[in-house]
């Protein structure tokens, strides 16, 4: 089998965690949903259980799955020095996929990944590391290289809120170009 049995104390703790503390009575047993009638047909008002799929990961290596995922919260965990992260699947935006991430308590070279939710869109091909980042793109070098009919407007090339190119670039204008093919 892949990944380490379901007896280990780490996934126990985290798959069977609940929110009441030791001193609590325990909750009322579930009781069947009440009926709601809408328009002569009755719907029952019981939400739609979402799996939960624990994982047991190392801390060093990639990333166990191929989805994008947006942080939103983080929470510390009762006896636990370590904080619980919790994700969405940023892939899209529609998407009701989540995930939890904590560090084992027993075992800190390792994390708990919790799935809950299904993905409403395809598996991407790539993930990209710098997804929901903002970057300019990079000046190809024969544009730095023009000759002396061919010199670039004045607004920035890199297209900050200067008005004009930064000293620190300087526009070659001999005709061998350093950086050309030719």
């Amino acid at each position: 089998p892949i990944g380490p049995a379901i007896d280990d104390s780490c996934l126990q703790q985290a798959f069977f965690a609940t929110p009441q503390s030791r001193n609590e009575a325990p909750a009322p047993p579930l009781q069947p949903p009440a009926k709601l009638r809408i328009g002569g047909a009755t719907r029952s008002k019981r939400k739609k259980k979402s799996k939960k799929e624990v994982k047991r990961v190392p801390v060093v290596g990639a990333s166990p799955d191929p989805w994008a995922w947006r942080k939103y919260g983080q929470k510390p965990i009762k006896g636990s020095p370590y904080p619980r992260g919790y994700y969405r699947c940023s892939t899209d935006k529609d998407c009701r996929a989540r995930k939890q991430v904590e560090r084992c308590r027993t075992d800190p070279s390792t994390v708990i990944v919790s799935y809950t939710g299904e993905h409403s869109h395809p598996v991407p091909l790539h993930r990209n590391a710098l997804a929901g980042t903002t970057r300019n793109k990079p000046q190809p070098a024969s544009s730095i290289c023009n000759s002396p009919a061919e010199q670039p407007p004045a607004a920035s090339p890199i297209g900050d809120d200067l008005g004009a190119a930064p000293a620190a670039i300087n526009v070659v204008t001999d005709e061998k170009c350093p950086f050309s093919q030719a």
